[in-house]
């Protein structure tokens, strides 16, 4: 399942979010981003009543924080 989640990743099928890091453009499943990590299910939520979000501003976090999504 997981490979097939890939695929489908890299061919941008059925993707429905893009995470900008540092000018690089990262078109993911919200599902799987969410069932991964807290951070990202706690912001997801918190902007699901909005039909689109344009664009969310994260802060930087320091290399040397150790911090994982």
């Amino acid at each position: 399942m997981l490979k097939e989640l890939n695929q489908q990743r890299r061919a941008k099928a059925f993707t429905d979010l893009k995470i900008v890091v540092e000018g690089r453009e990262f078109e993911v499943h919200q599902n799987v981003l969410a069932s991964c990590s807290l951070y990202f299910k706690d912001l997801i939520q918190r902007f699901a009543f909005l039909p689109a979000v344009v664009g969310c501003l994260l802060h930087t976090l320091a290399k040397k924080s150790g911090a994982t999504f």
